[in-house]
Formats: C-alpha cells, structure tokens, sequence
C-alpha cells in the first residue's frame, strides 16, 4: 500500500476525529478512567512530566521493567524449549498448555499477568 499524503491526512482526520470521543467516553466513565485517562489528563502528564525533567527518569523505569520482563521470559522459554526439543515426553505433557495460549494475543495476557 502506497502512503500518499492524502491517506496520511486522512488517518490524521480519523485521529483527531476520534479525540473528543476518548475524552467524552472516559470523562463520562462509559470506559474506566483507571485504564482510559481522558487525552487531556495525558497531556497534562507529559507536560508537567517533560518541565520537571522526570520524563527521561520514567522512560528509564520503563524501559527497565520491559527489559526485566524480557530477561525473565527468556531465563525461563529458552531453556524450556531446548529440554522440550531434547525430551520428546516433556514436549508431550507441555504441548497442550502451549497451543492453547498461542492463540491468545499478548495485549490480554499482559493485564492478566500484571
């Protein structure tokens, strides 16, 4: 797909479009604010968060539990799935658990997991 500039203006007509509707839902708590801040409370965030100079300290934070998270899964799938290439019976008991997660999109096992 090519991307011309009216496909580009148009996305950015659905984003702006789809603003007021954010705000609206979560200030009405029609979508839990918990999870859906209303933009302006977002917006507020990063500016008060970008004049006090916290935001390279919580883009840093982030980005250390990201990485603990990765390293943590890593430690333990890696090794999981040399055993279970190496021992056809640990991938027997352990292949019922696998293909019924695959289907699940990380984005719902994250709050789950939390």
């Amino acid at each position: 797909m090519k991307w011309n500039s009216e496909s580009k203006l148009n996305g950015l007509a659905l984003l702006v479009a789809l603003l007021p509707v954010w705000e609206g839902l979560s200030r009405t708590e029609l979508v839990n604010p918990l999870f859906f801040p209303p933009m302006t409370r977002i917006l507020r965030s990063f500016f008060l968060l970008t004049i006090s100079g916290d935001l390279p300290y919580q883009i840093l934070v982030s980005l250390q539990r990201a990485l603990a998270g990765y390293l943590l899964a890593a430690l333990v799938c890696i090794p999981l799935g040399i055993v279970m290439g190496l021992w056809n019976q640990v991938y027997r008991m352990l292949e019922l658990l696998i293909e019924m997660a695959r289907p699940i999109p990380p984005p719902v096992i994250v709050p789950v997991a939390m």
